[in-house]
């Protein structure tokens, strides 16, 4: 004898997704966050004797893709400078626009969108070459539209010695919370950036 099972409520499927989803999105930024934790313990035990570094601790940067934005420009402050190691916050605006994909000719153009990306790093590395790890997010706006996208930030960065010289990043980042909310902002899981230290 077979049996036949039908779903009849639609929207149980959809919760036991969004729930899903919802629980493997927690479990990485949770290890990403223990990640964090555990690598700033090894580098402070391992730079109890380690004065502060002579660094530029500050930059303006042009970042192109990545953090929700087509462009944008951003200013960043590094703390706690040691010759391996040093956190970096930063903050910025930029532009972005919808996605769309569209066989031969769009009807309407694709709306436009106000960003605000800023992160939080934990950079690892010697001299000027720098693994960095940490948590980024993008308020993302327009006159119809609100949303957050939160991602984790995984790349290389060259940090220089000296002022006025420029600074390079390359990153990897895809939203975990945030994203597909009534319209689909455009983002592109690699970022790269170009600054000025001083």
């Amino acid at each position: 004898m077979k049996y036949l099972i039908r779903n009849t409520h639609p929207t149980v499927g959809k919760t036991l997704h969004s729930s899903a989803n919802g629980c493997i999105q927690w479990i990485v930024l949770s290890i990403l966050i223990s990640f964090l934790n555990l690598t700033y313990t090894v580098v402070l035990s391992q730079s109890k004797t380690d004065s502060l570094y002579k660094r530029p601790a500050n930059s303006f940067n042009v970042n192109l893709l990545g953090d929700a934005s087509i462009v944008s420009c951003s200013y960043e402050r590094l703390f706690y400078t040691k010759s391996n190691f040093f956190i970096a916050a930063k903050l910025g605006v930029g532009y972005s626009k919808e996605f769309r994909i569209c066989f031969g000719r769009c009807t309407t153009r694709p709306n436009t969108y106000l960003t605000i990306p800023h992160h939080l790093t934990m950079n690892l590395g010697k001299r000027t070459s720098f693994l960095e790890i940490g948590i980024g997010g993008t308020k993302v706006s327009s006159l119809t539209f609100r949303n957050y996208l939160l991602y984790p930030i995984i790349g290389y960065r060259y940090q220089p010695i000296r002022i006025n010289q420029a600074s390079f990043r390359i990153s990897i980042h895809v939203p975990v919370i945030g994203r597909n909310k009534e319209e689909d902002v455009l983002f592109s899981p690699f970022g790269f950036n170009l600054g000025v230290c001083f």
